[in-house]
C-alpha cells in the first residue's frame, strides 16, 4: 500500500543521494517484500530524504533530539530508514530498529552497524524498560494492524516514550480513500462509521498476521483516540500538504507524551 514520493530534481539528484550512505542496499526481494518496489536508485535515496523528513518536521515543532537521546523504528523492515541516520546522530545517541520479521532483521544486523536491531513478536511487549524513547516512529506500521494490534501497540508505545518524548505514527488516511472504494464497496462507509476498517487481500492463510496482505485505514479521530492522554502537535496529510519520503501518501500523526 505504501506509495513512493516522486522527487521533482530529477535522477541526478537522486543518485547524489544515494552515494551519502556506506551501508549497502538490501536485495532486491527485501526492498519488494516491505515496500512493494524494487527500485534501487529511489530506495537509496528515500533513505536519507526520509530521515530528513522526520528531522523537518522535529523542528518545525521545535523539538530538539539531545546528545544522549534514544530513538525507536518500530517495524523498521530491512532498515531503509535505518540507514539514512548515518552520521546524523552523536556518538551518544541510541537508534534501535525491532520487526517481525527475522530476514528483515538480520539484513539489519548485518548491514547497519550503528543500530541496535532485533526481533520483536507481533503482539507487545517490547523488551525495553518503561519511558525508554525520545523518539518512536512507526512508518507502515499501523497500517498493516488487526483492530486488537492497534490496540495493544498504541498501550505498549504510551509505556516506552518518555514523559515529553514524541512518537510518529503513519496511516491509511484520505490519500487513500480512492484505494480503499476500489477494494471493498462498503470500505469507506465502514471507515466512517467505525474510524477503522481493514481489508485483507486473499485469505490469512495465505499470509501471516502484518503482511502487507493486510491493509488497514483510519480516521484521524480514530488515531487520537487510540493515543487518548497524548497531545496531538502536528497532523501531516498528503492529500493537501504533499507527499513525503517518509511514508508517501500516508498521513502522519506526530504526539507529545505528557510530563508525569
Amino acid at each position: 500500500m505504501e506509495r513512493r514520493a516522486v522527487d521533482p530534481a530529477g535522477p541526478m539528484v537522486l543518485l547524489c543521494r544515494m552515494l551519502v550512505l556506506s551501508t549497502p542496499l538490501p536485495p532486491p526481494d527485501l526492498m519488494l517484500l516491505v515496500t512493494g518496489n524494487a527500485d534501487s536508485t529511489q530506495w537509496a535515496a528515500s533513505r536519507r530524504l526520509a530521515v530528513e523528513d522526520i528531522q523537518g518536521q522535529l523542528k518545525a515543532l521545535d523539538i530538539q533530539l539531545g546528545r544522549d537521546a534514544e530513538i525507536l523504528d518500530l517495524g523498521c523492515g530491512c532498515g531503509r530508514l535505518l540507514a539514512g541516520w548515518e552520521g546524523l546522530l552523536p556518538d551518544t545517541a541510541i537508534l534501535h530498529g525491532v520487526d517481525i520479521n527475522p530476514q528483515l532483521v538480520a539484513f539489519c544486523q548485518d548491514n547497519i552497524p550503528f543500530a541496535s536491531v532485533s526481533c520483536c513478536n507481533y503482539d507487545p511487549p517490547l523488551g525495553f524498560d518503561r519511558a525508554k524513547f525520545d523518539l518512536v516512529y512507526c512508518a507502515s506500521v499501523f497500517t498493516h494492524m488487526t483492530l486488537p494490534a492497534c490496540l495493544r501497540w498504541a498501550a505498549e508505545l504510551a509505556r516506552v516514550v518518555k514523559p515529553g518524548g514524541t512518537l510518529m505514527i503513519s496511516y491509511h488516511g484520505e490519500y487513500y480513500i480512492d484505494t480503499l472504494r476500489g477494494l471493498a464497496a462498503d470500505g469507506e462507509k465502514r471507515l466512517r462509521r467505525d474510524g477503522y476498517y481493514m481489508f485483507l487481500h486473499g485469505e490469512e492463510e495465505q499470509t501471516f498476521l502484518g503482511s502487507n496482505y493486510y491493509a488497514s485505514f483510519m480516521t484521524t479521530d480514530f488515531v487520537s483516540a487510540l493515543f487518548n492522554g497524548f497531545a496531538l502537535l502536528h497532523l501531516h496529510q498528503p492529500i493537501k500538504d504533499g507527499t513525503t519520503y517518509f511514508t508517501a501518501g500516508q498521513d502522519i500523526a506526530i504526539f507529545r507524551r505528557p510530563k508525569d
